[in-house]
């Protein structure tokens, strides 16, 4: 048989090696799980950015939509129909990257600067109207309804300004 002493001692190597090997294993996983965190984030971002676009780009085919905004009640049924499928696309855009940061998937300043745009969404008492009547009903997320109607109450409606003014481009 062989000397204890020996058998000792190569137990003890044996342990050793585990143990760096756990180690290393464990640092090989904590990296590969901050990169796929990583590559998660830049996915879920490039997808906000993607939505915002396909939101401007509506808005550019029917400006009709940035005009509910603004307060204009004098639509016809047509344009009724187009400003709420547009105001869904855009709520539940929002909804999304509520949930989005709810999972922790996009961080705080993120979530901060998509939400802004909320209380412009839906500045007009036509729109407050749209969303009242919507968020009742039960078809978002209790916590995104809470949430927005905290931010409605911090901003309430504003008198419409001159499209030039509220796009930005008033006098300074």
């Amino acid at each position: 048989m062989g000397d204890p002493m020996k058998l000792k001692k190569l137990s003890a190597l044996a342990e050793l090696v585990s143990a760096i090997a756990i180690v290393v294993t464990l640092a090989y996983l904590a990296i590969q799980t901050q990169q796929n965190t990583a590559a998660v984030q830049a996915s879920v971002r490039q997808a906000m950015v993607a939505d915002d676009v396909e939101l401007i780009r509506q808005l550019l085919d029917y400006p009709i939509l940035y005009s509910a905004r603004s307060g204009d009640t004098n639509l016809s049924d047509e344009n009724l129909i187009r400003i709420n499928a547009y105001a869904l696309g855009f709520i539940r855009s929002r909804e999304n990257q509520w949930l989005q940061y709810q999972n922790g998937v996009i961080d705080e300043r993120s979530w901060r600067t998509y939400q802004a745009a909320i209380p412009s969404m839906l500045n007009s008492e036509l729109m407050r109207s749209w969303w009242r009547s919507r968020s009742t009903k039960g078809e978002f997320d209790e916590g995104f309804v809470t949430d927005v109607n905290k931010l409605l109450d911090a901003n309430p409606v504003r008198a419409a300004l001159p499209i030039r003014e509220s796009l930005g481009f008033g006098q300074d």
